[in-house]
């Protein structure tokens, strides 16, 4: 009728301020959950006690912020930075979105590469499209490890 009472026994019961299930993971540094006007309040003090070469570098580094937003914020802090400094950063940043646009073109372009208008293996082997045929074992081959890895992990 009623319920069983099962008396509690000290190794159920956790400590008063224990931390029950996952474990909480430790913030990341005051500095860097900052928001512009805390970063500023606090860079005030920061700038003096900067010892490196590169003011630029070392904002972005201590506050985990880009140099575009550093260089704003040392500009209002009252921070001279070089113009053509900035604008060589331009260029470099520039050049290395294109350099991975390229890349990815040329992945693209060596993927589709291997494109061939068959699906099933038998028909590219009677087309007598060799070439054609080893991709479609390759394709399905690699398909058969990824489906055995699913059922692995899921098991």
């Amino acid at each position: 009728m009623g319920c069983d009472l099962v008396p509690e026994t000290d190794e159920s019961v956790p400590e008063r301020g224990k931390i029950v299930g996952r474990k909480k993971k430790p913030l990341p540094p005051r500095v860097k959950r900052m928001n512009r006007q805390g970063r500023l309040a606090s860079a005030r003090s920061w700038l003096p006690t900067y010892s490196g070469k590169n003011v630029l570098k070392g904002y972005c580094k201590h506050f985990g912020v880009d140099w575009r937003c550093a260089a704003t914020e040392l500009e209002i802090l009252g921070v001279k930075l070089d113009p053509l400094y900035l604008a060589s950063r331009e260029v470099t940043e520039a050049e290395k979105i294109r350099l991975n646009r390229e890349r990815k073109d040329r992945r693209e372009a060596e993927a589709n590469a291997h494109w061939h208008p068959y699906t099933d293996w038998y028909a590219a082997y009677v087309a007598g499209d060799y070439a054609a045929v080893y991709d479609l074992e390759q394709r399905q081959s690699a398909v058969d490890v990824n489906s055995i890895d699913r059922r692995v992990k899921d098991s």
